[in-house]
């Protein structure tokens, strides 16, 4: 039995055809396996958390398995399952400050189609990169999907997200990288000021990011 006690062991691992059916056992996590695509005498695992292989029959440890159910396998940020488990163990600990903000990037399919989807794929690691270090102590990054973020941040309100959003964007307007730069980001703010519930604040704060979109304002906040 091999063991696998990294991300970077798994990722893009390979898996011996003859173990593809014992990757069912991530289920429980939150993975879903959609597909397996044999080369020859290997095969590559496709889930809905990206590409990987061997899983359970192999001996995948359990350090890993708690990262592939709680990351997004690309850029290494907390996925939107961790975040939903985050704000239902805040909101459990019962009435204190929080913000929620949900970020899109506008123009990332322009960059994708136009570049590739390796180089996509090289943005958003950086990008996810960016956000994890401006992110305050105590602050958390999610990935919950595509070209979509959202950054938790205890103890806050608006003014602390509005902080955060300001770093985000100049930190892409001065970076290095030409492709950085060029990112534009609809962002949304909700907060708990009002008693808001878990599900309350996800909704709000992704309606207004949809709200900044749309009508080009670039920041939002939930009323």
């Amino acid at each position: 039995m091999v063991a696998f006690d990294t991300i970077e062991q798994l990722h893009p691992a390979r898996l011996q055809p003859e173990h593809a059916d014992s990757v069912a056992d991530l289920r429980p996590f939150g993975i879903e396996i959609v597909g397996v695509e044999r080369f020859g005498e290997v095969a590559i695992i496709q889930s809905t958390v990206g590409m990987f292989g061997p899983i359970a029959g192999l001996g995948l440890s359990a350090t890993t398995t708690k990262f592939l159910a709680d990351h997004d396998p690309l850029t290494r940020l907390l996925n939107r399952r961790a975040l939903l488990h985050r704000l239902a163990a805040s909101e459990s600990l019962g009435p204190h400050p929080l913000a929620l903000v949900f970020l899109d990037l506008d123009n990332f399919k322009e960059v994708n189609d136009g570049h590739g989807h390796a180089v996509g794929d090289r943005i958003l690691a950086r990008f996810s990169s960016l956000l994890a270090e401006l992110v305050p102590g105590g602050g958390l990054a999610f990935r919950v999907g595509g070209d979509e973020f959202a950054l938790l941040l205890a103890d806050a309100g608006e003014q602390e997200a509005r902080d955060l959003i300001g770093r985000v964007r100049v930190a892409l307007e001065g970076n290095i990288d030409p492709l950085l730069r060029s990112l534009i980001a609809s962002f949304g703010i909700a907060t708990n000021s009002s008693g808001r519930s878990a599900p309350e604040l996800l909704q709000v704060a992704d309606e207004a990011m949809y709200a900044a979109k749309r009508t080009g304002t670039g920041i939002e906040v939930a009323a």
